[in-house]
């Protein structure tokens, strides 16, 4: 049976992770605020490339370049994209599950 110098030890070490953990979730919650401004911040200029381009497109030939070419989409994927090192262990699993789902047209 432990002894009460082995509790107390224990009860520090158990704080000092639940510090360590909190310390790393608000740096996380930093940086998904922050990239979640940039991306804010770049959607003006993929507005106005998004603009540049289809009135670009009526006057390309399609049939010059392959990627231009209209035809339907046969297959749909999806990106995950690994979380950082802070949630990994935990969202990696649920992640990589074949999800239960279908994607609708």
């Amino acid at each position: 049976m432990a002894n009460l110098k082995d509790i107390r030890d224990r009860i520090k070490s158990v704080k000092a992770i639940q510090q360590v953990t909190s310390a790393m979730k608000m740096v996380a919650a930093a940086k998904l605020r922050r990239a979640q401004e940039r991306m804010e911040q770049a959607r003006p200029y993929s507005k106005r490339l998004q603009g540049v381009i289809e009135n670009l497109l009526p006057d390309v030939d399609r049939g010059m370049f392959d990627l231009l070419e209209m035809r339907e989409v046969s297959v749909l994927g999806i990106w995950l994209l690994p979380p950082t090192a802070v949630l990994r262990d935990r969202l990696t699993p649920v992640l990589s599950r074949k999800p239960n789902w279908k994607l609708q047209k």
